[in-house]
């Protein structure tokens, strides 16, 4: 029986008789020699499989085409990063009409805190919406940041391009050059110092937190902690009377 079986196997695979054939590899050979026979069935996609083609959104109202959850590309996008989906009127954003700015006068349509571009970015620079950008003439120019900056080249504080701000121009000469206490908690501070490199540097600070108003009584020195942790403060006040 094991002869007849070689033979047969001898004759398909025109194995030499010199070599024994090896009847676990031709089982291998023939399951592989059929699955190269074989013509790879294409898969249908997702659209053909479901009859997708022709579905529109679930939306009422809506005939956007179909892409997922039963919904179009605008309402599943919302649902997914808002959770509220919507009607099908809202597919372009709109605004109230009636809505305006809330500073006097303006009618421009709010876009934060209930400001106006405009004054919504004087309040969040300054903290006031009513502030403008352009200083008075003769005192030089307001910096993106809101100080009024000098040009005074000769001035002990100039930088090297001979700007100085006018705050530090008027605090450094009613208290002079050198050391000084810091106004809220006491630590020695230096105008030859330079923030943020030495900590130890005299910053001046606002006391009513506006950054154009120089007069004396308004500037005191102080370390820049004691600033910053004011600056917080203050920024705090401003959202909790926004809202």
């Amino acid at each position: 029986m094991r002869e007849s079986v070689v033979a047969t196997d001898r004759q398909v695979f025109g194995v030499s008789s010199t070599v024994k054939p090896n009847i676990c590899s031709i089982d291998v050979r023939e399951l592989v020699d059929r699955a190269l026979r074989k013509q790879p069935r294409p898969r249908p996609t997702r659209w053909e499989r479901d009859d997708m083609s022709n579905r529109t959104c679930s939306i009422e109202g809506c005939n956007r085409p179909f892409l997922a959850k039963n919904m179009c590309s605008m309402h599943w996008q919302r649902a997914y990063r808002t959770g509220i989906v919507g009607n099908a009127e809202s597919l372009v954003r709109t605004y109230n009409d009636t809505s305006k700015c809330s500073v006097d006068g303006c009618n421009l349509r709010p876009v934060g805190k209930g400001f106006c571009s405009i004054h919504w970015t004087r309040w969040k620079k300054y903290g006031d919406p009513l502030i403008l950008k352009q200083a008075p003439n003769g005192i030089g120019n307001i910096t993106t940041r809101g100080y009024v900056m000098l040009s005074l080249k000769s001035h002990p504080l100039a930088t090297s391009h001979g700007s100085v701000f006018q705050h530090r121009v008027i605090l450094y000469n009613e208290i002079g050059p050198g050391t000084h206490p810091c106004h809220w908690c006491g630590i020695s501070i230096s105008w030859d110092k330079t923030w943020p490199i030495d900590k130890d540097a005299l910053v001046v600070d606002h006391l009513d937190g506006n950054r154009t108003n120089n007069v004396l009584s308004n500037l005191v020195p102080t370390c820049n902690t004691c600033n910053d942790k004011r600056k917080v403060k203050r920024k705090v006040k401003r959202n909790d009377s926004i809202k």
